[in-house]
Order: C-alpha cells, then structure tokens, then sequence
C-alpha cells in the first residue's frame, strides 16, 4: 500500500493543476469511434481488431485530425497501431478500454510500415505526428507476454527523421511482463507530455538483465514526465538517455516532476553515452524501495551532463543519489542537489554519492539512516555542501577523497560513526585541496573526531564549528594533518629564539592567533611574510614549550 504523503501529494496537486499543455490545438469536436460503422471494431477479446482500429485512426488523418474514441472493451490486436498527427485516441478509461496484444503463442505481433518505412515502436505508435495524444485507457502487454512496447512517440526514422511534437500520453494503464521494453516510450519528441499514467512492469525482484524501463525518453526537448505511478519495473521507473553515437538524440529540459515509483531497479536514471543532457529536473518525486538508486546521474567518458537540478525529492530504502561523471570531471558540470529527503539508505556507498563532477552544490537535504556515510564524494571539483542535516550514519558524516575546493558549511552532523565501535570521525577528508570547514554542528554517536584531515590535504581551513558533545582527551575534535593547514602545532627547541612556520595561508589580509598549551610560559610578537610567519620569543625557549596557531583569512 501506497504511505500517506499529504505534503508530497499537496505539492503533486499544485503541480499537475499548473501543468495545462497550452501548446497542444483543442482537440476536434468531431468524433471517429472504433465500433461505428464502416470500422466495425468488436472489443470481445477475441476478434482481431487490428485492421478496424487502424482504419479508424486513418480516417482521422485523413480528415485533418480528429478524435478517435475507443469504447469500454479488450480489443486483440495483432500489429502496431499507427496514429497520425492532430490525432487524439481516447479510451472510456483505465481498465475499462483494453487494448490487449497478442504474443508469440498467438503467432506473434507484427509491425507496420508507416510511409515507407517500417516502425514496431509500439503497441500505439504516434509516428512524426504533431499534436497527436493517447489518454484514458489500458494497453495489456502482460496476458500475452508481447514482446514490443507499449505507448510510443517515435520519428520517421530512429535517428534522423522528423520527430514528433507536441503529443501527449494521458492517463493511461501499461501493463508489462519480465523483458527488454518501454512502457512508455519517447523518442526524440519535442514539447512532449506524460502525465498521470500508472505503469506496471510486473518484476517482484532484482532483474538488471531485463533492459525493462517504464517511461523511457531517449532524446528529446521540452518533455515533461509528471504525475506517473510506477511500480515493479526491471530497470529504472523512469529512463533518461540518449541513443548512442547518433545525431539529434540530446536531451534538453526533459523534466521528470511529482511522480511515485517503488519496486523498480533504478528510480530515477539519467544518464547517455555520447550525446548532451542539459537542463534537465528532477523534482518533487517520491521514490520508495529502489533496488539499487534511487536517482542516478551517470555518464560514460567523453558524454556531458550540465545544468541539472535535484530538488524536493523523497526516497527510501534505497542507495539515494548517485552522480558520476564517468571518470572526467567535464562528465557532470553544474549540478544541484538541494532539499531532498533520503530515509534508510543502504550500504552501497553513501546516501548522496558524488564521483567525477564539478561545480555541484547540495543544500538544505536531509539524511535520516544511513548504512555507510551521509555523503561520499571522490575525483570532483568546486563542491560545496551547506546547511544540511545529517543524522545516524555508520560510517562518516561525510566522506572525500581526492576533491578540489571544497566548502563544508553550516551543516549538522549527528549520531555518526558507529559501526562496529570503529570511532568514524564525522568528516573525514583525504587528499582534498582548498577545503573550508566551518560553522558546522557535531554530535558524535561514539567518541572520535569531529574533522580529520590526512597528510595528503593541502590549504585545509577549519574555522568555528561547534560541538554538541564533551571531547575526551584522546579524541582531539579537530584534527588537520595536511599540508599548510589553518590551524596546527609546533613545539621549540632548547634555546629558541623565534621559530618560522611556511604556509602558503598566510597571505595579506590574513591574521595569525597563537595560543601556548604547554610548558613555561612565554611572550611573544607574530610578524607575517607572504607564505609564513615568524612567532618571536622575549627571551629564550627551555625547550618543549608546546603551542597552537590558527591563520584566520
């Protein structure tokens, strides 16, 4: 059963209430039904329906559009159905108009050759039609295990024909069974609705091998998926792609708003092998029981991801968010990630996974549960992690390795670090350049670090974060081994008189604050040079006084 989501289905409302497709023509007020006559369609279940249906959809075109209603009935059919531009096919509702395919043990199911070229892209095929739509039925691939997809909007020719624009798929039922096909198909559409559809894949378990996704765009601009339950697809509830190594197949502000997908392989994927994803949303969806991602970014090298936002997004019992440029951080480059919920993810790297990306921003998400750590981020570039909640990880708060500049700020990070008594601190940073912590709030599930930095950091800043626990000895909150770090120790040599410290921190502008932790007291003056400074003693060390400085910029 579906969990109560008043705030989400509150959002929902709103959304598909702002969402009229102005571009779409009003539909003809004349009316084509598949039973009149000559057409003579049937809706028994058992007479092969295929050449009444089509005929109808015929007319229409050849009328310059119109509607073509499908009446309460299962229709068999036994090859593509073919639909024309200004062509608007509506059922009496789902479950109530059937549209029902044979399969192999019926002798299989046919394509069609729609001008002269032949197309099986569905069981109802807009072909380069403009102004064409679907809505108000079911198609039943699952009785006969049909092996072809259900709803398509599909071009003339698969990688360079004229694609179709402005149609829309409409509150339609898609039934699937276990195989390679696309409940919902779009490809290379332009200015492209689905919304309010329910699909169902018919898959109880994970079946990475069965290239099952449940609304597929691959290509195409301006095409908005919004409203749709999905629910046990073999692949991802929603795939968004691109054909390989063909032309006109990019993907630009394809938006996937406010639907509910569980059980499926992947939530939500974005991802293509060659050609651009650009300004593309993901937003307000409810994702529950991924058996791996629940939204997944992810590119081969030498592909581009740009301009992508995540936001208001609730998933569970998942993996959460995985971002991977593909091994180039040119693969993913401005991308944010702001106000999404993830609940008890699942140790597959962290809740929010950041590989090869750059100029990426997470804000406002909260992680509740957490098998691994909250955040994971490796080989990325310009990342900034501000005001997030953080709480119950078993490993790190949050985790980096290998990250050019990268700001942590503001964030809270609570009940971290207690898997198997291992202590993990609450960030943990190796080989990071150009890190600043600060303003940051810890409260450790057992005693250990708040900030590790490794030996191999360099320019590490870590300025004013707070601890909502008492430290023990053993345990220093903030530790900063790397290289010129904002705040360190030095001890003196027996009979010192000053002692010089290289940082290349210690700029014009900066100030440097030192503060003795041990041994007899002394005075001192701090002069600076661009790159170190130099502590001055007003008389001589005795050897092993201890002291901490901090470089503030």
């Amino acid at each position: 059963m579906r969990p109560s989501q008043p705030t989400i289905m509150n959002r929902i409302s709103l959304l598909l209430a702002a969402c009229i497709f102005a571009a779409a023509s009003p539909m003809a007020t004349a009316t084509v039904s598949v039973k009149d006559s000559p057409f003579n369609a049937t809706g028994n279940g058992v007479t092969d329906d295929t050449a009444a249906i089509q005929a109808a959809f015929d007319y229409a075109l050849s009328l310059g559009g119109d509607t073509v209603l499908i009446p309460s009935g299962t229709y068999r059919v036994s090859a593509v159905l073919a639909i024309g531009s200004s062509t608007h096919v509506v059922g009496s509702g789902k479950g109530d108009t059937v549209i029902r395919p044979v399969g192999a043990a019926q002798g299989g199911f046919g394509g069609r050759t729609v001008n002269g070229v032949a197309t099986a892209g569905g069981v109802l095929e807009m072909v380069a039609a403009d102004n064409a739509s679907v809505e108000n039925l079911t198609v039943d691939l699952r009785t006969n295990s049909t092996l072809c997809n259900g709803i398509a909007m599909i071009p003339s020719n698969t990688t360079t024909g004229t694609p179709c624009t402005k149609c829309r798929v409409q509150n339609c039922h898609v039934l699937g069974f276990p195989t390679h096909q696309y409940l919902i198909w779009n490809l290379r559409a332009q200015h492209t609705r689905i919304l309010n559809n329910y699909c169902d894949g018919g898959v109880t378990q994970q079946n990475t091998a069965s290239g099952q996704e449940g609304i597929e765009t691959f290509g195409g601009y301006d095409v908005l998926i919004q409203g749709n339950t999905l629910e046990n697809i073999g692949e991802a509830g929603i795939n968004v792609g691109s054909i390989p190594d063909a032309a006109n197949s990019e993907c630009v502000g394809v938006d996937a708003l406010a639907n509910y997908i569980e059980g499926c392989g992947i939530g939500i994927h974005l991802g293509t092998t060659a050609n651009p994803v650009t300004q593309c949303k993901v937003c307000e969806n409810v994702i529950i029981s991924p058996w791996t991602q629940g939204i997944d970014a992810e590119m081969s090298r030498g592909a581009s991801m740009t301009d992508l936002l995540i936001s208001g997004n609730s998933l569970s019992k998942g993996q959460g968010i995985f971002l991977n440029g593909g091994n180039d951080t040119s693969g993913i480059v401005g991308a944010t990630v702001t106000n999404n919920v993830i609940d008890d993810a699942v140790p597959i790297g962290g809740a929010i996974y950041a590989a090869f990306v750059k100029n990426v921003e997470f804000s406002g998400n909260k992680v509740n549960r957490s098998a691994t750590q909250a955040v994971y981020l490796a080989y990325c570039d310009h990342v900034r992690v501000h005001e997030n909640t953080f709480t119950t990880m078993q490993n790190q708060g949050l985790y980096a390795y290998s990250v050019t500049t990268l700001s942590i700020k503001g964030n809270n990070f609570k009940d971290y670090g207690g898997a198997g008594g291992r202590n993990y601190p609450g960030i943990l940073l190796s080989s990071v350049a150009e890190a600043v912590v600060a303003q940051n709030a810890f409260e450790a599930a057992l005693e250990s670090n708040a900030v590790y930095l490794d030996s191999a950091c360099n320019e590490g800043r870590i300025v004013g974060n707070s601890l909502l626990y008492t430290p023990a000895v053993y345990n220093p909150p903030m530790v900063n081994w790397g290289t010129n770090p904002n705040m360190a120790s030095f001890t003196t040599a027996n009979g010192a008189t000053s002692v010089t410290i290289s940082n290349t921190l210690a700029i014009k502008g900066s100030r440097v604050n030192v503060t003795q932790t041990g041994g007899a007291a002394k005075t001192w003056t701090i002069s600076r040079t661009a790159g170190s400074f130099t502590v001055t003693f007003s008389s001589p060390a005795a050897g092993g006084e201890s002291y901490l400085y901090e470089i503030v910029q």
